[in-house]
């Protein structure tokens, strides 16, 4: 792809400016007043200051291209130990591919840690990975903080167990 963007209904919308960094920045802080209604607000503000912090130390953007951005197991069909098609390209966009690896790391990596090397070999043979450990914590702590504004958004007595699931996350890398 030529620039990050989203697909609509009538076509293909590049972000202005052409800046991973700042659709990274400007989701965070799209979530943010979500996320003040429901942490306290000293861990807001260490959650506010991480986020400046570890922004700045992330490597460069690699080009963008097509992702899911909600590359989960629930997304993932498989038969027998077959994947056989993926589902729920409602959120896809040309992004950074450093995305995708943020919720399998949450929902397999994490859980099932076996998973991860033969992940990355299977990745591997169509394209070079990202260097993971660098990026992923960032990203983990980004999609932490998103999804409990998610979880906020969409009503946290049905969403209480994602909510609880991504404030441990998130505090996990606040009280470090």
């Amino acid at each position: 792809m030529e620039s990050y963007g989203n697909f609509a209904e009538d076509g293909f919308e590049a972000l202005k400016p052409h800046d991973w960094p700042t659709f990274v920045r400007d989701k965070f802080f799209d979530f943010s007043p979500s996320v003040k209604e429901v942490l306290s607000a000293d861990l807001y503000e260490k959650s506010i200051r991480h986020f400046e912090e570890q922004i700045k130390a992330l490597p460069a953007p690699e080009p963008p291209a097509i992702i899911h951005m909600d590359f989960r197991p629930g997304n993932i069909l498989v038969n027998n130990d077959y994947v056989v098609g993926i589902i729920d390209f409602e959120s896809s966009r040309s992004a950074a591919t450093k995305m995708d690896f943020t919720k399998i790391n949450r929902d397999i990596f994490k859980k099932y840690p076996n998973t991860k090397e033969a992940y990355i070999e299977g990745y591997e043979t169509i394209r070079p990975i990202i260097d993971l450990d660098r990026i992923l914590p960032f990203y983990a702590f980004y999609d932490a903080f998103n999804s409990i504004g998610w979880s906020y958004n969409r009503g946290l007595e049905k969403h209480k167990g994602f909510f609880e699931e991504n404030l441990v996350i998130l505090k996990s890398f606040i009280e470090k």
